[in-house]
């Protein structure tokens, strides 16, 4: 084989082993188009530029353009109550021989005393919000300070109950795509020094 002949295969075959590593990486890390756990599906449509969730026993998917999605996470817990009573306690009396200390038992209060506890116990389920959102208007709504549903810059919502491994696998998901799922903070940062009073002296006359 020629010289000429072997430095364009080597630059191919080199070529298509960065890809064919590419690929494998993220495989590994699970970086592809498409999720699935049992009760949630996603899969993002490259020609639409949209990420379509499909959730079990809901009619209809939910549709966000990518860099529009906005995803929160949120344990559910429940609160227990349950009755603490007293336990018998030992406490230190000084005995008559001043140097000898003696250990005593008592009660600390009556036997029908109890007091209320409360404990908050995970029930193991995470609630998953998620809203497909209009920019800049999602921004500007956070900067100027609007009340919730003063003015509505969402174009879908859904709410999906997860167990929270489930939740967790679709959150590691997310965060591999975050660049592609989640608004670009540049926008807001513009609103933001734009509203800045440095800003508004400098573009006053």
């Amino acid at each position: 084989m020629s010289l000429d002949n072997f430095i364009p295969l080597s630059i191919t075959i080199a070529g298509l082993i960065a890809l064919l590593i590419e690929r494998r990486e993220n495989a590994a890390m699970g970086a592809t188009d498409h999720f699935h756990v049992k009760g949630l599906e996603a899969r993002i449509d490259r020609a639409r530029r949209e990420v379509h969730i499909f959730v079990k026993d809901c009619p209809r998917a939910f549709r966000a353009h990518l860099g529009h999605l906005i995803v929160e996470h949120k344990i559910e817990t429940v609160t227990l109550a349950h009755e603490k009573r007293p336990k018998r306690r030992c406490s230190i009396t000084l005995a008559s021989n001043r140097r000898r200390l003696l250990a005593t038992g008592h009660y600390v209060a009556s036997s029908d005393w109890a007091e209320t506890v409360w404990t908050t116990v995970e029930t193991g389920k995470t609630w998953v919000r998620l809203r497909a959102i209009r920019l800049p208007g999602h921004h500007a709504q956070h900067l100027a300070g609007w009340e919730e549903g003063q003015a509505s810059t969402q174009t879908d919502a859904m709410d999906v109950p997860l167990p929270n491994g489930n939740a967790r696998a679709f959150k590691l998901w997310l965060d591999q795509h975050q660049r592609e799922f989640f608004p670009d903070q540049t926008c807001a940062e513009v609103l933001r020094a734009c509203q800045s009073p440095t800003s508004r002296n400098l573009s006053s006359p």
